[in-house]
């Protein structure tokens, strides 16, 4: 018996410690430092997502593009001479127009810029042409490096920035209908041996980003390993860049925790050691569960790869809000200059956790994902970190909203399937504003006005509170326009909602900034989010005319007995669906069910009184006062209406003659407490160990059962 206590009491342990995540953070293991993160130029072109990508996700790396299928952007559409050591830099297009204005934004910001070769001029090709492949000629070697110095002169004279990192070929291995050009191994490394050279002697500090494969086709070691076994080369690489996807219609592929960390060995396996970056990747796809995979590509790199730079492929605010905000979550809280600390977690198939400090601004950031369908309960041990931590989360429903503070004393709550960021930083309190209700606009009444208040900079004078209102990403367009109206510092503003004239739910997020250059200007931002309801009326409880308590005779048991219901509506306009339920307090005594929202089926088992309780339902939305359901209850009385044969120590059953006869005595909840046989006429059962109450006793015999209800005094 002792060993089976002991059993049970460690399966409780294990349970429960699998209930309670538990996150600790080593602060004596330092591991990277993070150089930057971010996103692609691709999608700047059009002007509309520069600022998205910059103020509010808040990139810090930006990945441009050379020698792409149109002359938009850096090329060499024709040889700018026939002397590859005499360039003519205004024969190098540079950027223009949006994409210029985006460039030098992110220079101003001090975003780290990196640029990738997309192909060769379609003229130093063995195809002519920037898409389909086709490779670099092995006479335009010295041609293609003078191309690259052009292209980072070029930038360097639109911009006023250096590129920090060069890679000569996107996908190298891959001949894509789009810009591409493939490269064995060898080439390759001739190709990036001449235009680091170029770079070199030519005074830029501009360096190497090599390989940029996907783990995919698995060469990415063994292209690394040339370019480090060459002592010359070696010393002009920064990092060693590679692709990896959760989800790629190309085929590019996800990188295991194996492959980083072999990556990350053969970049420390000569000196000087070279830094690893998730150059790009994430995810295509458009739901939280891509969001969920990027981020589990974003963690690979960084916790196996000890990755120092991340860089986001497909981001759309509007076309994919799980995504965009959940690379928001990482790219805004996680700054150059913070390093990685040693984390460890006692659910890593569900729960990936990492932690960041930034000794220059005084941050802590504790990375969330709770990858799993439910709900997890997460502890995180940090040793000497005392502070307030304030959460932001992305989920299907959360837009990297704020949800509140905490401190690592307590418990903090990862919904399924989100993504959650803590961010400790004293240099600034966020602004405060006062929740606000549920919004109810009746269609056809015109704009509504809503009241916002509490709202503050935090606390520290002088800041000032900038207000946004828009409607979330995704959500159905049930506003044609939302006005805000506010003036710092006051502690009050409101904002106008008006409807479109369609029904249906939204929801309004409102964001407050107080300016603060806190982590980058990143820490200054509070996103709370009002449900918007437009409906067409209040809704009203449905209707129903009262039943009388209903009077059965002991004929009756086992037979059913119908009631129609009548004065049934949905108290509205008669077109909401109706759903009507029935419960029985004492189904031994007799069964109720239902059919539509009209039709009540009794069926007596046994003499005795049981009420029966009615809930008719409508499907209307209950928001404003709304009320969606309506009650009633009603007396069966069946035979004598006796329910309880009374009883103390001992119950005395009588049978017609000896025969055996099974018992059961439960409660009224069910609860079986006693049972066993009887075998003659006149027996008596022991219920001494019943408490004082009601109970049912049910004795079955030859596919007979009688049912009788006793009171134990």
């Amino acid at each position: 018996m002792k060993r089976i206590i002991l059993f049970l009491g460690i399966a409780w342990m294990v349970c429960n410690m699998q209930a309670q995540v538990i996150v600790t953070v080593d602060a004596s293991q330092k591991k990277q430092t993070v150089r930057g993160m971010g996103c692609q130029d691709d999608l700047e072109s059009a002007g509309r997502t520069n600022d998205d990508l910059l103020y509010d996700i808040g990139s810090s790396s930006y990945r441009a593009f050379a020698g792409e299928n149109s002359e938009e952007g850096f090329n060499e559409p024709v040889n700018d001479n026939s002397d590859p050591n005499n360039l003519d830099l205004s024969k190098i297009t540079g950027l223009s127009g949006n994409r210029l204005v985006a460039y030098q934004k992110a220079a101003r910001r001090g975003c780290v810029f990196y640029l990738t070769v997309g192909s060769p001029p379609a003229w130093q090709k063995t195809n002519n042409s920037c898409c389909n492949g086709g490779s670099l000629r092995s006479d335009m070697y010295d041609e293609f490096a003078e191309f690259v110095l052009g292209v980072a002169k070029k930038f360097k004279e639109q911009t006023g920035v250096d590129l920090y990192a060069v890679s000569i070929q996107n996908e190298p291995e891959f001949a894509e209908p789009y810009y591409s050009c493939v490269y064995t191994k060898d080439s390759y490394y001739a190709a990036a041996k001449a235009v680091a050279t170029k770079l070199r002697t030519n005074g830029l500090p501009t360096k190497l980003a090599y390989g940029e494969q996907t783990f995919a086709q698995g060469n990415y070691i063994s292209w690394a390993s040339l370019a480090n076994n060459d002592p010359d080369l070696t010393k002009d690489i920064c990092a060693l860049a590679i692709h990896s996807y959760d989800s790629d219609p190309f085929g590019g592929g996800a990188g295991l925790p194996y492959q980083w960390v072999a990556y990350y060995k053969e970049a420390n396996r000569v000196a000087p050691a070279k830094e690893v970056w998730m150059s790009e990747g994430g995810t295509t796809g458009t739901t939280i569960d891509a969001a969920l995979g990027a981020a589990l590509q974003f963690y690979n790199s960084f916790k196996y790869g000890n990755a120092t730079l991340f860089s986001h492929r497909y981001l759309g605010r509007t076309s994919s809000p799980a995504n965009y905000y959940g690379i928001k979550n990482m790219v805004r809280y996680i700054r150059p200059g913070a390093y990685r600390l040693q984390t460890s977690c006692s659910d890593t198939v569900s729960v990936l956790a990492l932690a960041f400090k930034h000794d220059g601004h005084g941050s802590y950031t504790v990375y969330l994902v709770n990858r799993s369908s439910s709900d997890k309960s997460v502890t995180v041990n940090w040793a000497g970190v005392t502070g307030t931590f304030d959460i932001f989360r992305t989920s299907a429903t959360d837009n990297c909203e704020w949800k509140g503070q905490t401190t690592l004393s307590n418990s903090i709550l990862l919904p399924a399937k989100s993504i959650t960021t803590l961010v400790c930083c004293s240099s600034n309190k966020l602004p405060t504003i006062n929740p606000v209700d549920t919004v109810v606009i009746i269609k056809g009444t015109g704009s509504r006005t809503v009241m916002l208040s509490g709202i503050s900079n935090g606390g520290e004078s002088g800041q000032p509170v900038i207000i946004k209102a828009w409607t979330r990403e995704g959500a159905a367009a049930l506003l044609s326009n939302i006005t805000v109206s506010y003036t710092s510092p006051n502690s009050s503003g409101s904002i106008t909602l008006t409807p479109s004239g369609t029904e249906g739910n939204t929801e309004v997020l409102v964001s407050l900034n107080d300016k603060s250059l806190a982590m980058d200007s990143m820490f200054n931002e509070k996103v709370i989010s009002i449900p918007v309801y437009v409906i067409p009326y209040i809704n009203k409880p449905p209707t129903m005319n009262p039943v009388s308590d209903q009077q059965y005779p002991v004929s009756y048991i086992n037979t059913t007995q119908t009631i129609l219901l009548t004065g049934v509506s949905d108290g509205n306009d008669g077109k909401q669906k109706l759903t009507l339920t029935a419960i029985s307090s004492a189904p031994w005594i007799a069964t109720v069910s239902t059919v539509g929202a009209t039709m009540v089926k009794i069926t007596p088992k046994a003499e005795g009184t049981v009420t029966i309780t009615l809930t008719l339902s409508d499907n209307g939305v209950n928001v404003g006062g709304g009320v969606g359901v309506t009650q009633q209850s009603f007396k069966v009385v069946i035979g004598s209406g006796v329910n309880a044969a009374p009883a103390r120590d001992r119950l005395t059953v009588t049978v017609e003659e000896e025969m055996s006869v099974q018992y059961e005595i439960r409660d009224i909840t069910g609860h079986l407490w006693l049972n066993g046989v009887i075998r003659e006429k006149v027996n008596g059962i022991d219920v001494s160990s019943l408490s004082p109450g009601l109970y049912v006793l049910r004795l079955t015999t030859s596919g007979r059962t009688f049912t009788q209800q006793i009171l134990i005094e």
